[in-house]
């Protein structure tokens, strides 16, 4: 991933929601530890990284980006969000039970 791309992917961030980057986070650490230690791994999910960020970059400029990466985004700007609010609720009732 190039350098700009990097950096509209960071941009982006500041457009979503606490949720959401949250959410964002618990799935895509585990997964981008998978991609670096699994070389067929890498090459199977770097085309829908790459569109993902893609996506993302188009987004910050106003413009459309590749489909993979505009499905990959209404899909998954979501399903992070959801992703963000369960842990954030698991961890206020994990915070809780320690309160009691």
């Amino acid at each position: 991933m190039s350098v700009a791309l990097h950096d509209a992917d960071l941009a982006y961030r500041s457009r979503v929601t606490g949720e959401t980057y949250i959410g964002y986070i618990k799935w895509a650490t585990p997964v981008a530890h998978w991609m670096r230690s699994s070389p067929v791994l890498y090459w199977i999910l770097r085309p829908v990284v790459l569109a993902w960020a893609l996506d993302m970059e188009a987004r910050q400029r106003k413009t459309r980006g590749p489909w993979l990466g505009r499905i990959l985004s209404d899909i998954g700007e979501p399903l992070c969000h959801c992703i963000g609010k369960w842990v954030l609720a698991k961890e206020a009732r994990t915070s809780w039970k320690k309160a009691s």
